[in-house]
């Protein structure tokens, strides 16, 4: 993963992005 300005809004998203596409019983954004 990539750790710098580019780890701001953008990896919110993809975290976001993942807990959408993973029930609310199994976190697999952490």
């Amino acid at each position: 993963m990539t750790r710098g300005p580019a780890a701001g809004p953008a990896s919110e998203r993809r975290r976001a992005r993942r807990a959408e596409a993973v029930p609310s019983g199994a976190p697999r954004a952490l």
